[in-house]
C-alpha cells in the first residue's frame, strides 16, 4: 500500500514538472517573436543623423569594381562651390569631410574616368553623395616608339607621344588605338571590361635608313640639314628635319626622297624602304 501511494506522489511531481516546462517554452515563444533587437537596430539605423553627430557634413563613396585594386591616391576628388572660387581636393575610396552650406560640383578622377555630381549641403545636416566607377586597365604595347591617339566612349580622346608602352586606368567601353610613327598609322580596336585587364600589341613594320652626307668622298663634319620626305599617292609629305651629316632613322615601308642641303648645295635621291631592311643613302655634296 506505501509503494502505490509513493508511486502516485511521482506521478503527479513528473506531471507538474512537464506542465511547467510547457508554459515555459510558450512565453519564451512569445519573446522571440517580438524580436525587439531587430527593432532596436531597424529604429537606429533610421533615425536622422546630424553633421554634430558625426563629426562631418559631406561623405563621399566610389564603388569600384569586385577585385579592382588600386591606390587610394589614385583616387582624385575635386570640389567646387558655384558663385565663387572656393575649392577642396582630396584623396581615397570613402573621405569625410566639413563644408560651408551652400551648392557644390564634386567631381570623380580616376586616371581617364571623370564623373561629376551637385551636391547642396545645408546647415546641421549630414549628406552623403555615392559614385560608381565602371573601370578598367588599359595596356598597350608596341615594338617602336610611337604617337598614340585613343578614342574611347562618348568620342573621347587622349594622346600620348613617343612611348612604346600604354598603361591606363579608363571606363569601360570600345577603344579605337591609333599608333603612328612618322605619320604613317596603325590603327587597332580594343573593348575594355570593367574591372578587367586588357592587353593589346600593336607590331609597327618598319625599316632602318642610314643617311650620309659627304664632300670630297668624306665624311662632311659640317652642319648641314636632311629633309625626309614620303612619297605616296602622288603626294610628297615632309616626315622629318636632322641635321647630322652620318643620321640613322627608323621609318614605315615605302618610297620616300632624302634631300640634303649644305650651304648653297642641294643634293637630293629617292629610295624604297621595306620590313626588317638596312638601307644606306650617300648624298655627295660637292
Amino acid at each position: 500500500m506505501i509503494e502505490k501511494l509513493n508511486l502516485n506522489y511521482w506521478a503527479t511531481l513528473l506531471l507538474v514538472f512537464l506542465i511547467a516546462c510547457l508554459a515555459l517554452a510558450q512565453a519564451d515563444g512569445k519573446g522571440v517573436a517580438m524580436a525587439p533587437e531587430k527593432s532596436v537596430l531597424l529604429s537606429t539605423l533610421n533615425r536622422p543623423v546630424s553633421a554634430s553627430v558625426s563629426g562631418y557634413n559631406l561623405g563621399l563613396f566610389v564603388h569600384l569594381p569586385v577585385n579592382f585594386r588600386i591606390a587610394d591616391n589614385r583616387i582624385h576628388w575635386q570640389i567646387r562651390r558655384e558663385g565663387d572660387r572656393f575649392t577642396r581636393s582630396l584623396n581615397g575610396q570613402q573621405p569625410q569631410l566639413n563644408l560651408p552650406p551652400g551648392n557644390y560640383q564634386i567631381q570623380l578622377s580616376i586616371g581617364r574616368f571623370l564623373m561629376q555630381k551637385p551636391v547642396r549641403i545645408d546647415s546641421n545636416s549630414l549628406v552623403v553623395s555615392s559614385f560608381s566607377a565602371a573601370i578598367g586597365y588599359l595596356r598597350l604595347s608596341a615594338n617602336e616608339k610611337v604617337e598614340w591617339l585613343i578614342q574611347g566612349p562618348s568620342g573621347k580622346s587622349f594622346r600620348l607621344g613617343n612611348r612604346s608602352q600604354v598603361n591606363e586606368i579608363v571606363p569601360a567601353g570600345f577603344y579605337r588605338v591609333k599608333a603612328m610613327i612618322r605619320q604613317v598609322p596603325q590603327f587597332r580596336r580594343v573593348q575594355v571590361h570593367s574591372g578587367e585587364l586588357t592587353e593589346k600589341h600593336v607590331h609597327i613594320p618598319v625599316g632602318e635608313v642610314n643617311l650620309t652626307a659627304t664632300l670630297d668622298n668624306q665624311p662632311l663634319f659640317e652642319p648641314m640639314e636632311w629633309q625626309i620626305y614620303r612619297l605616296e599617292s602622288g603626294k610628297r609629305r615632309l616626315i622629318g628635319n636632322f641635321h647630322q651629316h652620318i643620321q640613322g632613322i627608323t621609318i614605315p615601308p615605302g618610297r620616300y626622297e632624302a634631300v640634303a642641303r649644305h650651304e648653297q648645295t642641294v643634293r637630293s635621291r629617292q629610295f624604297w624602304v621595306q620590313q626588317n631592311t638596312s638601307n644606306q643613302v650617300i648624298l655627295a655634296l660637292d
